[in-house]
């Protein structure tokens, strides 16, 4: 339970605090809006991509927004991005061309 009393803007608890000051609200949301907006990526695989990240950074918020990935990859594809983004977070030096040839 958060301290801080939640405004009336944003879509999510956390952009509710945020919504306190709007000029962070706003670019934050285009950010977000920006990054599952891809024609690329389908939105599940880019969710596992997000959670992994948050994962290995240790963001809190991020972690309770979606919860731990999810290891038990319908597809490959998925499986491929999570495994290049666990590198990435890791060490980005150790992305060699074996994970780049499965993430594409």
């Amino acid at each position: 339970m958060s301290r801080i009393a939640p405004s009336s803007n944003g879509r999510t608890p956390m952009e509710r605090l945020m919504g306190h000051a709007p000029h962070i609200l706003a670019p934050w949301t285009k950010l977000e809006d920006a990054f599952f907006a891809s024609r690329t990526f389908s939105p599940a695989l880019l969710e596992q991509v997000r959670r992994t990240l948050a994962l290995a950074h240790g963001c809190r918020y991020c972690q309770a927004k979606g919860g731990p990935p999810d290891h038990s990859h319908a597809d490959s594809r998925t499986a491929a991005a999570v495994e290049l983004a666990e590198h990435f977070a890791r060490d980005h030096r150790s992305i060699d061309d074996a994970v780049l040839a499965r993430a594409r």
